[in-house]
């Protein structure tokens, strides 16, 4: 395993790389790159394809990615992931993508397993997208941001597709546009712990969309639902067909909090209730008792 590192020029350092894309070619699977950051390195239109297994992590400061044209690859700023891969990126700030057919994304999962901490991905169309489906596939979020990306209400915070699981953990979703879901994911197994999940400009949909069903835990979360927003509903189960087996599903100790009226918690498609255990409900406009279910 070798340690490459990335850094821009003029800085009175030494740096094996000046661009993300250039070292990430280079490198071999397990290899370790550290990209400097802060304010002297920002990295304007590097468009890397990762195709290995890699760390990519920041070192002395937030890594930010910006794109100011539409990538090459037509897909994202950073294209990363196979089937069988194990890629870790840590400490990314990306921002600015945009391609023609408006599903432009910070991150393209691929397949594979992908950690993703400390990163925040923000005003691109779609924040994380997770396409192509891989059945063993694995994306974890970890102390992260994803705000401002969405359009038409088909591209969102994160959309992840067809693989076996989904964790997010610590993070802070908010602010997707244009009707975009806070988050949706078609995995076989979520679990959605510890984060805030806000609505805060009256833009978005869906809180939490799980729109294939599956095992799911959503837990000592705080979801928020702001008055004006595209949809009076907060969580969502199995609309788009219960394709995925699980049915084991935990929702317990959020705080689920709705400023508008006529809100309703939860849209379940499927034939059995789903159990809610020592949520904290507070609807603006009526006593918490008067929820209603879509």
């Amino acid at each position: 395993m070798a340690t490459l590192t990335v850094g821009k020029p003029g800085t009175g350092e030494v740096f094996d790389f000046t661009t993300i894309s250039a070292a990430v070619t280079a490198a071999h699977n397990g290899d370790v790159i550290n990209v400097s950051g802060g304010p002297d390195h920002i990295y304007i239109n590097d468009f890397p394809i990762i195709k290995k297994s890699l760390t990519l992590q920041a070192v002395g400061g937030e890594v930010q990615m910006v794109a100011t044209v539409s990538p090459g690859n037509g897909k994202a700023m950073i294209v990363a992931g196979n089937p069988g891969l194990a890629i870790s990126i840590i400490g990314f700030d990306i921002s600015g993508v945009q391609v023609p057919d408006r599903n432009g994304a910070a991150i393209r999962y691929e397949g594979g397993s992908l950690l993703l901490k400390d990163v925040h991905f923000h005003h691109n169309q779609e924040g994380l997208l997770g396409y192509n489906n891989d059945p063993a596939g694995i994306i974890v979020v970890d102390h992260s941001e994803f705000d401002n990306n969405g359009l038409d209400g088909h591209a969102h915070n994160i959309y992840a597709g067809h693989m076996a699981s989904l964790t997010i953990k610590n993070s802070y979703f908010h602010d997707a546009l244009d009707e975009g879901h806070q988050i949706k994911s078609r995995a076989a197994n979520n679990v959605i712990t510890g984060n805030r999940i806000f609505d805060l400009g009256g833009l978005s949909s869906y809180s939490i969309d799980l729109p294939n069903g599956g095992n799911a835990t959503i837990s000592n979360n705080v979801i928020q639902q702001s008055a004006v927003n595209g949809n009076n509903i907060i969580l969502e189960y199995g609309a788009e067909g219960l394709t995925n087996p699980g049915r084991t599903v935990s929702i317990d100790h959020n705080t689920i909090i709705n400023n508008g009226a006529g809100g309703k918690l939860l849209l379940n498609a499927s034939t059995t209730p789903l159990p809610f255990t020592d949520n904290k409900l507070w609807n603006q406009n009526c006593s918490p008792t008067a929820w209603s279910m879509a």
